[in-house]
């Protein structure tokens, strides 16, 4: 989590550690741009080139939001890559040759972005998906397609605004969060976040040329990090 302008510095002028760590993380990647653009991709090299030209676009500071995924569960495809949309539609395309996509989120979104593993959710228990306002069961040969994110923010996105913090801030003692409220505008952290120079990070960077670090609560930081009307 971070302004433009850092961002930039440490993913596209320079090849830093903190570029190399992203990039390690071989399994997805995903960028929020505000005030509603997601794109998520599976391929590394057209990741860095997209962030590399929309960055430009904005104002340096505004902040954006990266995940580089490490799957622990579920299928290596963009419907578990980061961030998880609430609502959107477009979180359950599976046509294996698609390996992008980019998205213009309705106002209404909330996007999650989770760094850890959510153990109730990452079995192979029976799990009730919400699609087009319809109720079904995933059937057992599908259970291991969704990752634990995706199942969590299925189970919870049909409880008040107020209730969803509830549930992510029950997970954060060891889990790392970062949740999106496009009509509001804001990032709120959820768990123990470093810092690396300006960069918010949701694991401890170690650079031998500079070394910094923040362990926060996520309170410290909600509607603190990034607010602003659309």
């Amino acid at each position: 989590v971070g302004k433009v302008k850092s961002v930039e510095k440490e993913l596209i002028e320079e090849e830093t550690i903190l570029e190399k760590e992203l990039k390690t993380q071989g399994d997805g990647w995903g960028i929020f741009i505000p005030p509603r653009l997601v794109y998520k991709t599976l391929n590394y090299n057209k990741f860095k080139k997209y962030i590399a030209k929309k960055l430009k676009e904005i104002d340096e500071e505004e902040y954006v939001v990266i995940h580089g995924r490490a799957a622990t569960s579920g299928d290596i495809a963009l419907y578990n890559t980061h961030p998880i949309l609430f609502y959107g539609k477009e979180d359950f395309i599976t046509d294996p040759l698609i390996d992008e996509i980019e998205i213009k989120v309705s106002k209404k979104e909330l996007l999650l972005f989770h760094n850890g593993i959510i153990g109730e959710y990452s079995d192979l228990n029976n799990i009730i998906i919400i699609k087009n306002k319809i109720l079904y069961e995933i059937k057992p040969k599908e259970k291991y397609k969704f990752n634990d994110t995706k199942r969590f923010v299925e189970k919870i996105k049909v409880l008040s605004y107020n209730k969803i913090l509830e549930k992510i801030e029950k997970e954060s003692d060891t889990n790392r969060f970062a949740l999106i409220n496009i009509k509001e505008q804001t990032i709120t952290l959820f768990g123990r976040w470093h810092k690396f120079k300006d960069i918010y990070t949701s694991v401890y960077i170690l650079d031998i040329n500079y070394n910094s670090t923040c362990n926060l609560p996520y309170y410290k930081w909600e509607y603190d990090i990034w607010k602003k009307s659309l």
